[in-house]
């Protein structure tokens, strides 16, 4: 590889890797492929104990990954890692992380003490390891993943094409020259205001009110990013629609894995597309789509808070769900939604979330081999012991004894 070329890919690295780990708090380290580069690394996590949890044992797996994904060890630990390529040459491999998904209890680290196979002395050790870690929810981490992807698509790091690398000059004048345009054709780029003001209506609107919105939408003047191809463009910008209408409709209380699952069909349907006019027919469609799932969904007859809260449960059942943390999330006072719950769903807001972990557990108690540690700690248990018992009060029977039954 030309030196000249190397050295402005890695300077590209190191920027992208400060601007992630500045943005997110995780540890992020680049690994050459050859010695001729040096490694870069942001953060550090102190391991005082066997060496089972070093970052390093993780090359194999990401020499296997073609572009940037998620990966998971045995041992709770999540990473982000990707494949630095130039045309068919790999340059490095990204590692960012460790962080976690969720707490690590004191059961969880007997746990991990036993699958170590090292002496309990190491347990403060391993304490102080596991408090070092970020802890992100599941949507978080995925923001997070996006957010690399992108750093490194407008870096072009994963498939760098030579036809694309442009001197920070020529890209500085092009900017300007891209802003000065923008304004003379009036572009628009609204407020949160108004995009919230927009999808309101749109959900709260009649069929031909709601099309007639997009419709409108569509007469806005937007920036054209893929300059030689208006249609990608177009799709580019449909598919952020979609992203918004599935979220605006999972708030006006669409079942959120029927909302994603939805919006996931019709970007498909649209990178089919090709012409402009079929895409904006994909969009007006997802609206129909999701507006009549809203109307058949039995969570509509409820009052707007509380179809926020069945969703903030679904979309968070595998974390620890408080009612003050989803008051706070609406802006309402505890004790109102707390009553408005009850009053709706004739259960206490507690007892409606164990009721959903325990009907969660019986699916991995179906499904899979997970052992009751396993599960407890994926459903935001506080204990494994507590898990069992209050699947016992409920089903009457422990997991143990429900998953023979099965058989």
């Amino acid at each position: 590889m030309d030196k000249d070329k190397g050295a402005s890919i890695y300077e590209k690295i190191f920027e992208v890797l400060e601007i992630f780990y500045h943005t997110t708090d995780i540890p992020i380290e680049f690994i050459p492929k050859n010695n001729e580069e040096q490694p870069i690394k942001f953060g550090n996590i102190q391991i005082q104990f066997p060496n089972a949890l070093n970052t390093p044992l993780l090359t194999e797996s990401v020499e296997k990954v073609d572009t940037i994904e998620c990966i998971a060890t045995e041992y709770y630990q999540h990473y982000i890692v990707a494949t630095i390529q130039y045309k068919a040459d790999i340059y490095g491999y990204i590692i960012a992380g460790p962080y976690l998904l969720f707490e690590i209890t004191p059961s969880i680290l007997n746990n991990l003490i036993n699958k170590m196979n090292i002496s309990i002395k190491h347990m403060t050790g391993l304490k102080n390891y596991y408090s070092q870690l970020n802890v992100i929810n599941k949507s978080n981490n995925f923001y997070n993943t996006l957010l690399l992807k992108k750093l490194f698509d407008a870096n072009s790091l994963i498939y760098e094409n030579k036809e694309k690398i442009m001197r920070n000059s020529i890209l500085r004048e092009k900017f300007n020259r891209d802003l000065i345009k923008h304004r003379e054709d009036e572009f628009i780029h609204h407020s949160y205001f108004f995009e919230r003001f927009m999808f309101d209506n749109i959900f709260k609107s009649e069929e031909d009110n709601s099309l007639e919105i997009i419709r409108r939408a569509f007469e806005f003047k937007t920036p054209i990013f893929c300059e030689h191809d208006p249609i990608r463009s177009n799709k580019n910008l449909v598919i952020c629609g979609i992203a918004l209408l599935e979220r605006y409709a999972i708030e006006y209380g669409l079942d959120a894995h029927l909302a994603f699952t939805l919006g996931d069909v019709a970007i498909s349907t649209i990178e089919k597309a090709k012409t402009i006019p079929e895409t904006e027919k994909v969009i007006m469609q997802l609206l129909i789509d999701l507006k009549n799932e809203i109307k058949k969904n039995s969570r509509n007859t409820y009052s707007l808070p509380v179809q926020k809260c069945l969703n903030y449960i679904q979309y968070h059942i595998s974390e620890t769900i408080r009612i003050h943390t989803v008051a706070k999330k609406l802006q309402m006072n505890v004790s109102y939604l707390s009553r408005l719950f009850k009053k709706e769903l004739g259960i206490s807001f507690s007892d409606y979330v164990t009721t959903k972990k325990i009907s969660e557990a019986k699916k991995i108690l179906d499904y899979t081999d997970y052992t009751s540690l396993q599960i407890s700690t994926s459903l935001g248990f506080s204990s494994q012991s507590y898990f069992i018992k209050t699947f016992k009060k409920i089903e009457g029977i422990t997991p143990e004894e429900y998953r023979k039954r099965k058989y």
